[in-house]
């Protein structure tokens, strides 16, 4: 399943009773899951740090770092989702809510990074609101 997967505990999961058509299946929810919420963390990261960029309480420094890191996890995020099979109709469903959810994260991400660097107001507070839009859908997915 790749990177993504996860076991908060030691012992084995009802996942080893299911067929091979379920662990397709469960394999897809988990990685879609995972997808939004690491998207949406970046996004909100990026959210946050916009806010913070309008309230002048941000150094370019600090503003770089941060987007860099956050468009770097919301681009990853958007490729394991995309790089995984898609076993049915559900997952095939999931997927085509979350695939544009987790590229508007990226598009507004560096959309962000840009207009801070032209301190273009207006642009980071319609960036400011793509963001809101992307962290509400995309925790609706991750379950949030």
């Amino acid at each position: 399943m790749g990177s993504r997967s996860r076991s908060w505990w030691g012992g084995a999961s009802g996942r080893d009773r299911l067929g091979p058509a379920d662990h397709h299946q469960d394999d897809h929810q988990s990685t879609a899951t995972a997808s939004a919420w690491d998207a949406g963390s970046a996004a909100q990261t990026t959210r946050l740090l916009t806010q913070a960029t309008l309230d002048g309480r941000v150094t370019t420094g600090y503003r770089v770092a941060v987007v860099y890191n956050a468009r770097d996890r919301a681009s990853t995020a958007a490729q394991d989702l995309l790089d995984i099979e898609v076993p049915g109709d559900d997952s095939a469903r999931l997927r085509n809510q979350a695939v544009p959810l987790l590229t508007e994260a990226v598009s507004a991400t560096t959309d962000a990074a840009r207009t801070a660097e032209d301190d273009d107001q207006p642009g980071l507070t319609a960036v400011l609101c793509r963001l809101e839009r992307v962290v509400a859908g995309l925790g609706e997915i991750a379950g949030s």
